[in-house]
């Protein structure tokens, strides 16, 4: 994932030792080793009510490939929103210590009906 990222933004020269060629590698393998998971998931014909199951089940059909390519471009556009609301969130909370004690009661709540209910 890494030296995809890395290649991303770089100049497209598909050259040897480029960071470009490099990326595009990985992103082989990587879409490789997404082929297989889901060869795996077909097999088990089993809904994981995830991702990558609603991407199988889609109506339209998608090809193995464009699953991969979408989980591909999820992977990506998670990181760096997932990344800073979780700074937003921590900021916020540091800054006002009342929501902070709300949200430790509510997630205690929560863990202790699950404790209850045998989850």
């Amino acid at each position: 994932y890494y030296i995809l990222e890395k290649g991303y933004n770089s100049m497209p020269i598909n050259l040897p030792g480029t960071l470009f060629n490099k990326s595009m590698k990985a992103r082989k393998e990587l879409a490789q080793i997404l082929a297989q998971i889901i060869s795996t998931r077909r097999e088990m014909k089993k809904d994981h009510q995830d991702l990558l199951s609603s991407f199988m089940g889609d109506k339209e059909s998608l090809t193995d490939e464009q699953i991969a390519d979408n989980v591909i471009g999820v992977i990506f556009a998670a990181r760096d929103t997932t990344a800073s609301v979780l700074t937003w969130i921590i900021k916020y909370l540091a800054e006002n210590p009342s929501v902070l004690q709300a949200v430790t009661e509510e997630q205690e709540a929560i863990i202790k009906g699950k404790e209850e209910s045998g989850e």
